[in-house]
């Protein structure tokens, strides 16, 4: 480190010290204001007058720190707070598409019997384009309150399943794999979504699953003939490239404690390896004591008792518990939600995509040309009209 470096650090290390004291002097002085107002003014001395005189010094000098302190940070607190509430109102706007995937699922069922067209639909994966701006879909009917009611019976379910909205595993278009969860014993590749069953169950709209899947297996023909088209086309190219590929196995990473150890224990010394040993040791379930802190400092918020049901391992207890406290809470901002819809479809303000709907566009096009490509190589035309 050179002189400026050092000198630097001593200039800010100065300021800190001279900012600390300026902020005890003024603190020590709103106190003293705020001890003079609790001794002089009448309307404090009368109210006193009931108490034990020690009791009241002793009040004084307590109250005098906590509002000097209330003061100081009262704002950011408030901020915080709101911010709080704010994430939970967040969150019921996502479950609000959630609401809403159901509806365009049931969309789904109908067009894959080639009974109805949709506008903006034409072919299957058109559905997965729209579940990432499923709120802006304009052939299936907007929220209403019997929605609202229903996904808010929904969450009050005991052990409800909390669904998510922003991520990949639950692909709430997924036709093929859903249909096959809901007549599997087994739920086949993937589960059947509990709120689709929920949903089914109260609006009767189960007869939609067992819908035969007419354009689907027409699509999937045409696809499979366009992609073994282009599989062929590219065999040469595919070929050049696997003999220019470096066949050599990728280096494991650190994740990998076997390897780790036998690396160590090749070209490192005996307190390395018991070093290594001791990281272990001592980040041992990070992960986990992660999403517990999480879940605690979740529960903590709570201004109500939290119960852990007695028969579960004490994490996975708090782990249920979170669950339904989340539920619990998006359950009462949901109408804060749906009200904020309600303004913004009223003012015609559009809502915001998933951004994981970003990379769909090219999937698109790429089952645009298989399809296209089968129907030239049947000698049809080359649309969708089939």
């Amino acid at each position: 480190m050179n002189n400026d470096d050092t000198n630097k650090d001593k200039t800010q290390e100065l300021n800190y010290h001279e900012r600390m004291q300026a902020e005890h002097k003024q603190r020590a002085e709103n106190e003293r204001a705020v001890e003079h107002e609790l001794r002089t003014e009448d309307r404090y001395i009368q109210f006193f007058e009931g108490y034990n005189p020690y009791s009241v010094d002793s009040f004084i000098q307590s109250y005098k720190f906590y509002k000097v302190f209330w003061k100081t940070h009262g704002e950011r607190w408030m901020q915080q707070n709101e911010a709080e509430d704010l994430q939970w109102v967040e969150a019921a706007t996502r479950h609000l598409h959630i609401i809403q995937q159901k509806k365009l699922f049931d969309v789904q069922c109908f067009w894959c019997v080639e009974k109805v067209q949709y506008e903006g639909i034409e072919i299957c994966y058109d559905f997965v384009c729209w579940s990432k701006n499923v709120m802006n879909c304009p052939f299936i009917d907007p929220l209403s309150e019997d929605d609202i009611d229903l996904y808010v019976a929904y969450l009050q379910q005991d052990n409800v399943d909390l669904p998510t909205y922003w991520g990949f595993v639950d692909d709430w278009q997924d036709y093929e794999n859903i249909i096959e969860a809901y007549k599997s014993d087994n739920n086949g590749n993937r589960n059947f979504p509990e709120w689709y069953d929920f949903y089914n169950g109260r609006r009767g709209t189960g007869i939609y699953m067992g819908l035969p899947d007419v354009r689907g297996d027409k699509e999937k023909h045409y696809d499979n003939l366009g992609r073994e088209f282009f599989r062929k086309q590219n065999e040469q190219k595919v070929a050049e490239a696997e003999l220019k590929r470096d066949k050599r196995p990728f280096l494991p990473s650190h994740y990998d404690k076997s390897f780790m150890r036998y690396f160590i224990d090749t070209f490192e010394n005996k307190q390395l390896r018991e070093y290594y040993e001791a990281y272990l040791r001592h980040h041992i379930n990070d992960h986990k004591k992660e999403s517990l802190q999480n879940n605690i400092s979740l529960l903590l918020t709570s201004d109500e008792p939290i119960y852990l049901e007695p028969h579960l391992n004490w994490t996975e207890a708090i782990e249920r518990a979170t669950q339904r406290f989340r539920a619990k809470k998006i359950a009462e901002h949901l109408p804060t939600a749906f009200e904020q819809y309600e303004i913004q479809k009223s003012l015609g303000i559009v809502a915001d995509k998933s951004p994981a709907g970003n990379h769909l566009d090219d999937i698109r096009a790429m089952h645009v040309k298989f399809i296209l490509k089968g129907r030239e190589l049947c000698g049809e035309p080359q649309d969708f009209n089939f």
